[in-house]
């Protein structure tokens, strides 16, 4: 037999008053950035650096993964 996980419930906010306060960060740890980009290219050949060159300086060490698609582009895209 599989075991049973018990959820326990949040407590009810019911007759409660809201108090202001500041709002908390997600979590306690940094979280890296994960970028992925998608390029769509036909007959790309001489453009495509130009567009992948345009991708700011400052986001380029959390690109994860750069996917070109061709789309039966007619030069050697």
């Amino acid at each position: 037999m599989g075991a049973t996980k018990a959820r326990a419930k949040a407590p009810s906010t019911r007759g409660t008053r809201a108090t202001a306060q500041a709002p908390s960060p997600r979590g306690t740890r940094t979280k890296a950035k994960k970028i992925g980009i998608l390029v769509v290219a036909y007959n790309a050949a001489t453009t495509l650096h130009k567009v992948l060159d345009r991708i700011p300086e400052s986001v380029r060490a959390d690109i994860q993964e750069v996917i070109v698609s061709d789309d039966h582009s007619q030069d050697s895209t």
